[in-house]
């Protein structure tokens, strides 16, 4: 299931997890069971298909209740915890799945499951910067803990924080090493599942002489992960309308770079060298992000963007 998946051979994918369920249920093997819905639930979301990802994910909490599944609520915070920052809900990440205190330091030893929902929250809420530190952080692992999927993941979401960061020469190394490692696209799932996060990869990759990455797979790919965006959207949408979840503030990639150089206490001028723009340009971006979060001045902003986690 696992491998059709990340092929994108979903109905082939469907066909053995439904199998994996059937005979896991059999032999009371609960995990089996719930790592077969989970791939469920990320076929239905890549599908558009909420009235399905809300059964699967009514499907997984009913594991809840079954007290001889013992890691139930582990799998549980996991496999939600990835789905919400999948599609864009990162306030719904179980919290010690997005907490990072260990992020300082020189060393994070945890699951690589976990590190990757981490990771994916930090992308998801465009904490970029702190995405990268806490990759760096869980360098180097222990070969038991490298697996090809895990790494593969990994190398991907480096390379989107790279690009977001301005990097895109790191970017396109990391987005050509992704590639390798999926035997040159063969698991296009990994690539197709970044979203609207692909294409800032796609164009760098593309305006890179010499990039080992093929142009009319770059273009297909990116056609695939436009549309997986859009159904994604289809589930975030819904999600929120159920739910009654509110939009968030929606600050742009610029906007964020100038909010976070403000919360780090640089001047307009500062800012202004700093990312290559005119104090004019700084000052209108600050006007908008002004309107955005209803503030008055640049301390109210740095206050109501704390109070939003849009810095920190």
């Amino acid at each position: 299931c696992e491998i059709a998946f990340y092929k994108n051979q979903m109905e082939l994918a469907k066909h053995h997890a439904h199998n994996a369920i059937l005979t896991a249920r059999e032999k009371k093997q609960y995990l089996i069971e719930s790592v077969a819905e989970q791939y469920l639930l990320r076929i239905a979301s890549q599908e558009g298909n909420y009235p399905l990802v809300k059964e699967i994910l009514k499907r997984l909490r009913i594991h809840l209740n079954n007290p001889d599944f013992w890691c139930r609520q582990l799998f549980y915070d996991i496999y939600t915890g990835y789905f919400y920052a999948k599609i864009g809900l990162p306030e719904m990440v179980p919290p010690w799945l997005a907490a990072d205190e260990k992020a300082e330091t020189s060393e994070i030893r945890i699951p690589t499951r976990e590190l990757i929902i981490n990771v994916t929250y930090h992308i998801a809420c465009k904490n970029f910067n702190q995405a990268l530190i806490v990759l760096a952080a869980s360098y180097p692992r222990e070969p038991q803990e490298r697996f090809l999927f895990g790494e593969l993941t990994l190398t991907l979401l480096f390379a989107v924080a790279k690009v977001k960061t301005g990097d895109a020469p790191g970017a396109v190394s990391a987005f050509e090493k992704a590639y390798k490692m999926s035997f040159d696209g063969v698991f296009e799932m990994f690539f197709i599942g970044l979203g609207k996060n692909l294409h800032p990869l796609v164009v760098a990759a593309s305006s890179e002489p010499g990039c080992y990455i093929p142009g009319e797979w770059l273009k297909m790919i990116d056609r695939k992960a436009s549309i997986y965006a859009k159904k994604a959207n289809i589930i975030l949408n819904s999600v929120k309308k159920e739910k009654n979840i509110k939009d968030a503030v929606s600050l742009s990639d610029r906007e964020h770079e100038v909010l976070n150089d403000l919360y780090h206490g640089l001047s307009r001028d500062e800012i202004a060298e700093n990312r290559y723009l005119s104090v004019n340009t700084v000052k209108k971006i600050l006007q908008s992000i002004y309107i955005k979060l209803n503030a008055n001045n640049n301390v109210d902003t740095i206050r109501i963007a704390i109070e939003k986690k849009l810095v920190g």
